[in-house]
């Protein structure tokens, strides 16, 4: 298996071709790290503050956060590594495995985060008894599938991209809830904010995920993958923004309604 480079790290010099595809790795590595590590810090700042203001934060956003903060130290790492020219003290096949996994890891994350909450609109009082143990214990179980999936060394490129089906199947069925809740007369406002949620999970999955997953079974590299950095905290601070609005507009009906 090549590393993500197409580095032969077996040689201390750089074909042009190498040459080439460092420089441009290096490229959208270093645009990652500047754009998502603001993106990153941004993102547990507001999960904070709604945490303190005693609103929900699913387990599945602190994971996915976790996620990107940990791509982004593996990425600037190696991209160190190998701007000193002392690429061959890394196990590549261990790096491309390591980052292939944290990056199929946001993949699911990113995909259920999107479901969970479309679920928490659509079915508010499911929800609070529901998501969180079951967001749990999925993020865990996510988690250890894709350590365990590191050891396998070539097996794991092909075990991640059959896993992918999964969550294809989960961004189908949140495209399904989304035009069921429409059918149903929700509230006009809940719809739209699930239609919202449903797009940028959509658009990160066309844009962001699909190319990686294709890309990395052929070319074992893709680099639009890089900016999951930023689409993921994005899609968190939407998702807490948007929590935060209902949680206020439920608790000022409560008062409404009492006598």
């Amino acid at each position: 298996m090549s590393y993500m480079y197409y580095l032969n790290c077996s040689e201390h010099l750089f074909t042009r071709e190498e040459h080439v595809n460092l420089i441009r790795t290096s490229i959208f590595h270093i645009t990652a790290v500047c754009g998502g590590l603001p993106a990153v810090v941004w993102a547990l700042h507001v999960l904070y503050h709604h945490h303190k203001s005693g609103g929900r934060i699913s387990a599945i956003s602190i994971f996915l956060i976790l996620s990107d903060l940990l791509e982004l130290i593996v990425n600037s790492v190696i991209e160190v590594v190998f701007m000193l020219g002392r690429h061959y003290i890394i196990n590549c096949d261990l790096a491309f495995d390591l980052m292939s996994g944290i990056r199929f890891c946001g993949y699911h994350l990113h995909q259920m985060l999107a479901l969970e909450n479309i679920l928490y609109l659509r079915y508010p009082s499911l929800s609070y008894v529901v998501c969180p143990l079951c967001s749990t214990v999925l993020c865990i179980t996510v988690v250890l599938l894709e350590t365990v999936l590191i050891s396998l060394g070539d097996a794991t490129l092909m075990i991640n991209t059959a896993l992918s089906l999964f969550s294809l199947i989960v961004l189908i069925f949140t495209c399904l809830l989304t035009c069921r809740a429409s059918s149903d007369h929700v509230l006009p406002t809940k719809t739209k904010l699930s239609v919202f949620i449903r797009n940028v999970a959509m658009f990160t999955f066309i844009f962001i995920y699909f190319p990686f997953i294709l890309y990395d079974v052929k070319y074992q590299i893709h680099h639009l993958v890089n900016l999951r950095v930023m689409a993921d905290p994005l899609l968190c601070v939407l998702i807490c923004k948007i929590n935060f609005w209902v949680q206020k507009a439920q608790e000022h009906s409560e008062q409404s309604d009492a006598p």
